[in-house]
């Protein structure tokens, strides 16, 4: 059973709501988009490294765990790349979605799930993957957690934003004060000191920082064009490495083999 407090409630209310009205639109799962081609071209940099990381570390005989996975938006790396995927998440109608969207996969479960408490056993799965979640759990719960339900030598990979870059802090604050954020969610955006911290329990990390002038993408698309505008982003954030305030980061961990 879940134990939520007030503001995970309110988030589940939110995202519940927002799956029941997808849902009450749609006649067939075929036509859904999934994952990075549902962004715009400036922004979807992070998003293939994710997908190119998942390919690289899960293989076709590997579990795979996917935390907060929602409605499942870039479930299918994993679903693709796996013997078998577990699709959590604290909204039941979003995983609802989830399984209209994937239903012909015959290797795949949702379960409801908090990811600061996950209901499995010690060492179950090869990799873990979360696209945008991690600010949705207690930091430190949810590390220990992805840990202990990993296997030795097993793969922690995510993709989130980062709390470095102000505007994009300004844009869920924004949100937090029209209600459509909820506080904890403002203050868990993912920092330097958090990926410090993955740095220090798991190892083998790499990370990767992208975005750095996303915020001003939306001005530039309207003079040069999306596609000229990925470039160009790209092209700074290789040239200027500016990583503390990069909009989006991409992360891979493995946990040791032995202590």
């Amino acid at each position: 059973m879940l134990n939520l407090n007030r503001d995970k409630y309110l988030e589940r209310l939110r995202y519940d709501k927002q799956a029941t009205e997808e849902l009450n639109c749609l006649k067939s799962h075929s036509i859904f988009n999934y994952g990075t081609l549902t962004l715009p071209l400036w922004l979807q940099a992070p998003y293939l490294a994710y997908e190119d990381l998942i390919k690289k570390y899960l293989d076709i005989d590997h579990i795979a765990l996917e935390i907060g996975a929602g409605s499942g938006s870039f479930t299918l790396p994993l679903l693709l790349s796996s013997k078998h995927t577990i699709a959590i998440d604290i909204s039941i109608k979003s995983l609802d979605l989830l399984r209209l969207r994937y239903a012909d996969a015959t290797n795949l479960t949702t379960q409801v799930c908090d990811m600061e408490y996950l209901a499995f056993r010690d060492n179950t799965f090869d990799l873990v993957a979360s696209a945008g979640s991690l600010s949705y759990g207690d930091s430190v719960l949810v590390m220990n957690e992805i840990y202990r339900v990993l296997k030795p030598g097993g793969h922690f990979v995510c993709v989130d934003s980062l709390s470095g870059n102000p505007i994009y802090w300004l844009n869920r604050l924004v949100h937090y004060w029209r209600g459509k954020r909820t506080f904890s969610t403002l203050k868990r955006i993912p920092s330097i000191a958090l990926l410090e911290s993955y740095q220090r329990k798991f190892c083998r990390a790499e990370l990767q920082f992208f975005g750095a002038f996303t915020w001003i993408s939306p001005l530039m698309v309207l003079f040069i064009g999306e596609a000229k505008t990925a470039e160009l982003s790209d092209m700074l954030d290789t040239l200027l490495k500016v990583n503390m305030f990069a909009f989006k980061f991409v992360m891979v961990v493995q946990k040791p083999f032995s202590k």
